[in-house]
């Protein structure tokens, strides 16, 4: 699953309306979260069908404009199993 954060200015206004999903449903867009902490705010989007290099066009429609925006994209995942397999020293 394709995934990237994208970091909102503070004075930005968040879009989820009809139109701003269906954008983001034809980008492949199949989860949104909201982020933030403190002074900084964050929207995670992801999909199977998702590409990243469209973030650009992800955010216009969550901003309801073309913004200049700042991407992160996903450096590592560690998919973590609580069964032990057999034999493995605890």
């Amino acid at each position: 699953m394709a995934m990237a954060v994208v970091l909102i200015e503070d004075d930005d206004e968040l879009v989820f309306s009809a139109a701003a999903t269906a954008a983001l449903a034809r980008m492949g867009v199949t989860d949104v979260t909201l982020v933030g902490g403190g002074s900084i705010t964050g929207v995670v989007v992801e999909g199977w069908a998702f590409d990243p290099s469209t973030v650009s066009e992800a955010a216009a429609a969550l901003l309801g404009r073309h913004a200049s925006v700042r991407m992160l994209s996903p450096l590592a995942h560690t998919a973590i199993s609580a069964i032990t397999p057999e034999g493995a020293q605890q």
